[in-house]
């Protein structure tokens, strides 16, 4: 059903589908949807954390091998293709669904971005960061450059031009003699 879910929300996104045709597409009764879940939202929800697992904290090395160990991961995460096809229709929706989207920030969104937080947090501990730097805007640095790839590239960015973005970010972040 959740497999049934997400090829139907990449085809057709959030309003292309209902619970009749999840139960179909995936050959079983209404029913046995509706028992597992009370509406369409919270199948959708389901779905996508089961598309993208829990988040996986990085090996603790150093900063910059985090971020860099982290950003491949998100490159290479499996049943990639299924994602790039439907974050942006879940975003779009935040307009008629802000509620579905408001939780898809919440429970996909948010718990990556606060490994990333937690990191870049290490950094400034360190002191490789320097204080007052902004976290929320650093994070979106980073991780903004592959939604951009998924765009504007035909392929994914290589291991160099991931480096480069950290290099980078990690360069403007950097204290100050």
């Amino acid at each position: 059903m959740l497999q049934a879910t997400l090829e139907l929300l990449a085809s057709h996104g959030v309003h292309g589908f209902g619970m009749e045709t999840v139960a179909g597409a995936a050959g079983v009764a209404k029913t046995t949807v509706y028992r597992r879940w009370p509406n369409k939202e919270e199948l959708i929800l389901d779905a996508l954390v089961h598309l993208k697992g829990e988040p996986a904290l990085p090996p603790g090395d150093s900063v910059r091998g985090d971020l860099i160990a982290m950003l491949r991961r998100l490159r290479d995460q499996p049943h990639k293709d299924f994602a790039v096809r439907i974050t942006p229709r879940i975003v779009a929706e935040r307009e008629c669904c802000p509620e579905l989207v408001a939780q898809f920030r919440d429970r996909i969104v948010r718990p990556r971005r606060q490994i990333f937080a937690a990191v870049l947090r290490r950094g400034i501990d360190e002191g490789v960061i320097r204080r007052g730097a902004d976290i929320e805007l650093a994070t979106d640095l980073l991780t903004s450059s592959l939604l951009s790839c998924h765009v504007s590239r035909a392929q994914a960015y290589s291991d160099a031009e991931l480096d480069f973005f950290v290099d980078t970010v990690l360069a403007g972040l950097s204290p100050r003699p």
